[in-house]
């Protein structure tokens, strides 16, 4: 039964096709909300994800992008708006975490996790500042 204070809301999921991610986008469109999601790699996951969403009733479009990208914010959110007006919730979901043993760190690994796990998110936090700021 969705829950009346997010019916018809929008969220945006990075990282939504597969593992939390999956289950986060499915239980808000439980819930009422229509989903976007980003995927890097997962086209057939997301393909079905979509169905699932939509077979609840809701809307779900996948945005094909990679968060470590330096655009990803702009990416992200010009195919966003291609289908949706607003956005009330944004989940930072993709990450990576590869292992990484102390002493054996490179700069390349270390710069592309600050990437995905911080820079991409905060790009995205800033480029769907105003958008969640208006709800």
């Amino acid at each position: 039964m969705p829950t009346p204070a997010l019916k018809n809301q929008v969220a945006l999921i990075t990282g939504g096709a597969r593992r939390v991610g999956r289950a986060i986008a499915l239980r808000l469109a439980q819930e009422g909300m229509h989903i976007a999601f980003t995927y890097r790699s997962s086209r057939r996951e997301a393909t079905t994800l979509i169905r699932r969403i939509e077979s609840l009733g809701r809307k779900a479009i996948a945005i094909e992008a990679d968060i470590a990208a330096p655009d990803c914010d702009v990416i992200i959110h010009q195919a966003f708006r291609e289908q949706f007006q607003r956005c009330d919730v944004l989940v930072n979901n993709a990450s990576i975490f590869d292992r990484s043993p102390i002493g054996q760190i490179n700069l390349d690994s270390f710069e592309h996790h600050m990437a995905v796990n911080a820079r991409g998110p905060m790009l995205l936090m800033q480029r769907f500042a105003p958008m969640l700021a208006a709800r």
